[in-house]
């Protein structure tokens, strides 16, 4: 018993050393798990933790990421818009905050830098609000509540393909979220307040840290260990069952769970792409336009303009995906077509006079000239972009928020515009 007390008093004193000297060495990098970035929120069912920071980790990237006060990713902005400033606002979800870069990297900042340097005797300013795993209700809800004290003269709504059908639905995995319903043309707002999710660890954000949330922000060692061990088959399941850590559905194995018993089910994502519309997706596109025709409107009450970029899907841009989703979810080209939901959208936008980026020829030609070289615009692994994706989208809208609204003529009043686009005008 001596020498075992003497062997766990040696360890722990090991620990503490180390612990120290790599605070001392590493002060920067103090790791944080990815549920500690986000707290419950009534109205958009979570929201970013204002003032935290810290280190997600990856096998692709280490990135470290700052939310400031209002909770949005990077520096201060005021509400006020100084004189003469040009500003910007990005709504969207994980492809928007890009938590795969670092915050410099960001296509929003390339984007900044790039209008910046035009040097036309005014400045720009580029605020990104994107979060994780939002849809469309809880960007406009977020531009109603938070996003119009801005007062930005652009918006960019970054669209997700699954943005269409997470729309109808009133969880994403645990956490619960605020739903419209469309009835009579009219949207309805329903479960608000958004109920706390169903496992209480999750979302707890600064208000509710256990002692494995504080381990996996301050221990170096606690957070090089569980990253490891998360690897192995047989440390990971008991973990995320007594609440250490989150339960990341691995599609490629529930489906392969689900061939061995009944056969491939298709996700749900993918019934965008499906050409025989069924009536639940029918009603999700309907419920989409009617939200991207609120945002529109409320973006105008503030004086800006709406503009919507297509996210593209790894599948659509580099095809060898597409083809082994094909290959392996029985999807005959008949009756799937991985461009459907993009043709779908610039339909919407057309008919409602919302300014529509569809990226995709850009990014295929881009992928083809990357291709040789072996180097892509997506991560592998983890299918968001790399940051040649985020610099490809930062030049993509650079060149067109120019083109369009900094070359000399005044902007199209919003009323004049929809008035000539009636008419069968552009």
């Amino acid at each position: 018993m001596a020498n075992l007390a003497l062997f766990v008093f040696t360890l722990g004193v090991s620990l503490v050393l180390a612990e120290i000297v790599l605070h001392v060495t590493h002060p920067a990098k103090e790791p944080v798990s990815e549920e500690c970035f986000y707290e419950h929120d009534s109205l958009l069912g979570w929201r970013k933790v204002p003032g935290q920071k810290g280190w997600r980790y990856h096998k692709e990237f280490e990135v470290f990421e700052e939310i400031n006060s209002k909770g949005i990713r990077g520096p201060e902005y005021p509400y006020e818009k100084p004189a003469n400033e040009f500003r910007i606002l990005v709504l969207g979800d994980s492809f928007a905050e890009g938590y795969t870069v670092s915050f410099e990297k960001l296509f929003s900042e390339r984007l900044n830098e790039s209008l910046n340097r035009r040097r036309d005797g005014r400045s720009y300013q580029v605020i990104n609000t994107g979060t994780m795993a939002y849809s469309t209700v809880q960007e406009l809800l977020f531009f109603e509540s938070e996003g119009r004290e801005y007062s930005p003269d652009l918006v960019v709504l970054m669209f997700c393909e699954n943005d269409v059908w997470d729309n109808t639905q009133l969880k994403h995995m645990h956490y619960y979220k605020p739903l419209f319903r469309l009835k009579d043309g009219e949207l309805r707002l329903t479960n608000v307040p958004v109920p706390q999710p169903d496992i209480p660890w999750m979302l707890g954000g600064r208000n509710k840290v256990r002692l494995y949330d504080w381990l996996a922000r301050k221990s170096y060692i606690y957070a090089f260990l569980t990253r490891l061990l998360e690897r192995t088959s047989w440390f990971g399941p008991p973990r995320r069952n007594i609440g250490m850590a989150e339960r990341i559905w691995n599609r490629q194995l529930e489906t392969l769970q689900d061939e061995l018993r009944y056969g491939v089910p298709i996700p749900h994502e993918f019934r965008v792409w499906r050409k025989n519309r069924l009536p639940q997706m029918q009603y999700a596109w309907d419920l989409t336009e009617a939200l991207l025709v609120r945002l529109r409107d409320r973006v105008e009450e503030v004086g800006g303009m709406l503009i919507v970029f297509h996210i593209r899907a790894r599948e659509s841009i580099h095809r060898f995906y597409w083809d082994v989703a094909k290959s392996y979810y029985g999807l005959s080209d008949a009756e799937w077509d991985v461009e459907n939901a993009a043709k779908e959208l610039a339909v919407i936008c057309g008919r409602q006079s919302i300014r529509f980026v569809n990226p995709a020829d850009t990014f295929e030609e881009k992928a083809a000239e990357l291709a040789e070289s072996d180097v892509r615009l997506y991560n592998v692994h983890e299918a968001h972009w790399n940051e040649n994706g985020h610099e490809l989208v930062g030049q993509i809208l650079s060149e067109y928020i120019q083109e369009n609204f900094l070359v000399g003529a005044p902007r199209e009043p919003p009323f004049e515009r929809r008035i000539k686009s009636a008419e069968g005008g552009p």
